[in-house]
């Protein structure tokens, strides 16, 4: 239901020490009150500085050398002293670490069950798994892209995300996060890929979708996902973990309090497992309002997708006046869930009621089996979705998922929980865990 209107100096000599096939190249030093930071760069055998030593295991046993990237051998972790992190560059063979301490990282390599990661390999892991009843990942064919989608109750789906190190991944060291699905989508080169989308499994905080002056759609915000409050924070502050920001929690521009985005936000050693993807912003082509009855799953995951935008009123003194331009792509990382995600995640129960389910308005969904097994309902929030809704008179509502069950439409500037959505680079697979709450799935590449 909606509401009513009315200084610190710093030194820096560039370094870097490369390590490769042609010898060793050694710069300068970074330097801050004294303390030396350096960078090794491997791309084989075992090498070493004055602060870092690198050491090779394929199969258990001790080498010189780094497997050749067409020996079959995959990278399993790194394991380094003194709490250094370092990167393995799939693509370019290398690994990385920086540190201001003597450390010592040993990589390791082998031929076992970790697969080069494949969409098949990725299938075949996350379907072995429970009946209806219970939740599982089944090959969606009532959507236009045949997505593989989590659905039930609860179902084991649960991951490990935003680590401090993917070489050591347990509730104190990880964020837990669910998956939604394998889903087919579009990276921000243009390429078609099946990616591993995911959602935190709670709310960084209740936000405004978006808020404006009083001047502007009369402070009630803007249902454009390029210029939403929220987009800005959670693609700038929250991925890059960068203090600052403006987050709303009320019309005419009310300021709330952000979360402690160094806290909450996205580490080093996540960020680069999150791809860069077009997300589509588009919605219903008529207005909400008088047909809401035929909001399907189907139908709004293909109204999701479509060119049709939240601004499909008149403008008018003061519902309908902000000049932004619509769109329905926006390039980015981190986004909200759709409300066909909300709406195929149901298991109905049984398949029969399952198909029920989905033949079913999604704003007629309350208190029966759709909701009460459906992962993504939360009877305690209300959650923001990605997607506009269009109204005749107005352009600043949005749907999201009521607590109640199902979803309905909302004024951008009311303040509902914020669940960061992220998709994951294609070769990214599982490693280990069962994929339950007190077993999630662990990730590496």
């Amino acid at each position: 239901m909606k509401v009513n209107k009315k200084k610190k100096t710093k030194l820096y000599l560039t370094s870097l020490i490369f390590l490769g096939i042609g010898g060793v190249f050694l710069g300068g030093s970074y330097f801050e009150k004294k303390q030396s930071s350096q960078s090794l760069t491997a791309t084989e055998g075992q090498f070493s500085n004055d602060n870092a030593t690198i050491a090779i295991k394929v199969d258990g046993q001790k080498t010189d050398k780094i497997p050749d990237k067409n020996s079959g051998k995959n990278f399993e972790k790194a394991e380094c002293t003194d709490g250094a992190t370092g990167i393995w560059d799939k693509n370019n063979w290398t690994f990385t670490v920086k540190t201001t301490k003597k450390t010592k990282c040993t990589l390791f390599f082998s031929a076992n069950e970790v697969e080069a990661p494949s969409t098949k390999s990725m299938k075949d892991i996350l379907q072995n798994q429970d009946d209806i009843t219970n939740g599982k990942l089944i090959e969606d064919t009532n959507d236009s892209d045949t997505n593989l989608r989590y659905i039930g109750a609860n179902p084991n789906n649960y991951v490990y995300f935003n680590c401090d190190d993917l070489s050591n991944q347990n509730s104190n060291t990880c964020e837990t996060w669910r998956i939604i699905g394998l889903m087919n989508v579009e990276t921000a080169s243009g390429e078609q890929q099946q990616l591993l989308k995911i959602i935190r499994d709670s709310i960084i905080g209740e936000y405004s979708w978006d808020s404006s002056t009083d001047t502007v759609n009369y402070g009630y915000g803007i249902n454009e996902w390029s210029q939403a409050d929220i987009q800005k924070v959670l693609n700038d502050n929250y991925f890059y973990r960068k203090t600052g920001g403006t987050c709303y929690n009320g019309m005419k521009n009310t300021e709330g309090t952000c979360p402690e985005w160094t806290t909450v936000g996205i580490k080093n050693s996540a960020r680069s497992l999150v791809e860069n993807v077009k997300w589509k912003t588009g919605t219903m082509s008529e207005s909400f309002e008088g047909n809401e009855s035929q909001i399907t799953p189907l139908y709004m995951y293909s109204a999701e997708r479509s060119t049709a935008n939240g601004k499909q009123c008149t403008i008018d003194e003061y519902y309908c006046n902000d000049t932004v331009e619509r769109t329905t792509e926006f390039i980015g990382h981190v986004g909200l869930m759709y409300p066909s995600d909300f709406g195929y995640a149901t298991s109905g129960g049984t398949v029969e009621q399952r198909k029920a389910c989905l033949a079913t308005s999604l704003n007629k969904w309350r208190d029966n089996n759709c909701i009460t097994n459906d992962w993504l309902q939360d009877s305690t929030n209300a959650q923001w979705t990605l997607t506009p809704t269009p109204n005749e008179g107005e352009a600043y509502s949005m749907f999201f998922i009521s607590p109640v069950g199902g979803v309905g439409e909302q004024y951008a500037f009311v303040a509902f929980g914020i669940r960061p959505v992220v998709y994951l680079k294609s070769y990214m697979k599982i490693s280990k865990g069962t994929g339950s709450s007190s077993d999630p799935f662990q990730l590496s590449y």
